[in-house]
């Protein structure tokens, strides 16, 4: 927001790397408070993406669900449903029957149970990366894709110079490397 000469550049097509390959899952039930907290600005952001960002993308509250196959996991679930609690996530613990009513395909007779909780989900990696793309060009902003870039020539004072690309060099004055 507010930069109007900002320059995406991408050696491949965007979302062609890890991004093709992610499973695009949204969620809050994690172990570790800062994750949850995180997991749920998340959820509500991809509950709003179309006002956040401008396009619609698809987002699946399928739930989550973890299967219950033994004593130790039904104890380490029953703790973190209080964590849970303690964060306001909504996760509830599930018989068999109940999990086979969440997920038909399932067999309850070869599980103890679940963990579910059913604001969680998934969008697809590749749509969202469109429609970020999208909404940044639609900003001012230019991508560059199929240029790798090759180098990056700074000045004498520490400073970026220049990004120098197979398609040729760009003067700039910042630089963000988000290549992974």
């Amino acid at each position: 927001r507010g930069c109007t000469d900002t320059v995406l550049f991408e050696k491949n097509q965007l979302a062609a790397g890890s991004t093709s390959k992610a499973a695009g899952g949204v969620r809050h039930v994690f172990a570790n408070p800062f994750n949850i907290e995180w997991g749920k600005k998340n959820i509500a952001y991809f509950e709003h993406f179309e006002e956040n960002v401008g396009r619609e993308v698809e987002f699946s509250q399928s739930g989550y669900m973890y299967l219950i196959d033994s004593a130790e996991q039904e104890e380490m679930w029953a703790d973190r449903l209080d964590l849970y609690a303690d964060h306001d996530v909504d996760a509830r613990m599930l018989s068999p029957a109940q999990a086979e009513e969440v997920f038909p395909p399932l067999d309850g007779s070869r599980i103890r149970g679940a963990m579910y909780a059913p604001e969680c989900g998934h969008v697809d990696p590749s749509q969202v990366t469109q429609a970020y793309a999208s909404a940044a060009t639609d900003a001012g902003a230019t991508i560059e894709t199929k240029t790798e870039v090759l180098d990056i020539e700074v000045s004498d004072a520490g400073g970026v110079k220049t990004v120098r690309t197979d398609g040729g060099d760009w003067e700039v004055d910042h630089v963000v490397d988000a290549a992974g």
